[in-house]
């Protein structure tokens, strides 16, 4: 049985355990991690993600979505740290339009549907 927690979980871990230097980059590694755990099993995850994005109960999501906007956060506040963004920048803001710009993807990818053709 496939516990969707222990998919966040190995994600959270291996967004954690990046040795990559530039924040930039693991930024963008945080996506990629995600779809690499997805995309090793599609006829799995495909539908169990169909299932999830309109099972869950709304009281769920906040906690859902903080979840996964944490992911984003490290290595944002790094690219800040660091220069590479702006001292202005509003974590939270960056970080809930990264997740938004994933699970749009995401959707696209859950119903099979091209980004080509949309």
């Amino acid at each position: 049985m496939v516990n969707v927690g222990d998919c966040v979980r190995t994600v959270s871990e291996r967004a954690e355990s990046l040795s990559l230097e530039d924040p930039i980059a693991r930024i963008l590694a945080v996506s990629e991690l995600s779809a690499d755990v997805y995309g090793r099993d599609p006829a799995l995850y495909r539908p169990l993600l169909r299932y999830l994005s309109g099972a869950l109960e709304p009281e769920h999501h906040p906690e859902i979505l903080a979840r996964a906007m944490r992911l984003f956060r490290r290595p944002i506040e790094d690219a800040i740290r660091a220069g590479l963004l702006s001292r202005n920048t509003r974590v939270e803001v960056l970080e809930r339009q990264l997740l938004v710009n994933f699970t749009g993807v995401l959707q696209f990818w859950i119903q099979e549907t091209a980004l080509e053709s949309a």
